[in-house]
């Protein structure tokens, strides 16, 4: 009687184990630093764009901040870190109004949209990347938004009233980085060099 009292006994904790160990497997919690991507089944989703509402079918489901289950063997598991990327800016001579060329340098601080409908652009390009592989996608549009501000500046415009520069370089990257499913939290132009010494004799007048 003991002896099977005991089996019946090692049997549920082995039960039990086995159990929490499936759970721990198909149960995935989201730290509020992430988002967690459920790839392999397909759903539909309503969305609004332009003043309509459209129903697109989607190979994943997104859970943030919270915990989603697993179906095993039909669903796999990634994540997307949301957490600040350091992008560095680097542009020279570019040519300012008035055909002055300027070297610029500062540094922004991007990151992964953490909510719908942009993350999606994010899932779409990033999913299963490195973040130092998102960094130059960052780069290529802070840059080139950049270089068309400051191509319809003086040199005067640049380098007195950087704030304005700031403010302009926001706009100018929103939509660009949103399709791509970043956002830019705080962009600092840190140096402004004239290789010409344009300013230098301007400020000798």
């Amino acid at each position: 009687m003991n002896a099977l009292l005991g089996l019946s006994i090692g049997l549920w904790v082995i039960l039990v184990l086995v159990g929490l160990f499936i759970l721990k497997r198909i149960i995935h919690i989201c730290p509020p630093n992430k988002v967690l991507v459920f790839s392999g089944r397909y759903r539909f989703v309503t969305v609004r764009r332009d003043d309509r509402t459209y129903r697109i079918k989607l190979g994943y489901r997104i859970i943030k901040g919270g915990k989603g289950i697993r179906i095993p063997l039909f669903e796999a598991v990634d994540s997307l870190d949301l957490a600040n990327m350091s992008v560095e800016i680097a542009i020279a001579d570019v040519y300012a109004r008035g055909g002055i060329p300027l070297s610029i340098s500062g540094a922004a601080n991007v990151k992964i949209a953490g909510s719908e409908p942009l993350v999606r652009n994010a899932i779409e390009r990033f999913l299963g990347k490195p973040r130092k592989a998102i960094v130059p996608f960052a780069r290529d549009v802070i840059e080139g938004s950049l270089r068309a501000i400051v191509a319809t500046l003086t040199p005067e415009q640049v380098t007195e009233d950087l704030a304005a520069v700031t403010a302009l370089l926001l706009d100018e990257t929103k939509d660009e980085l949103e399709a791509l499913g970043l956002v830019m939290d705080t962009v600092k132009i840190q140096s402004v060099d004239d290789t010409v010494g344009y300013m230098d004799a301007m400020r000798r007048i």
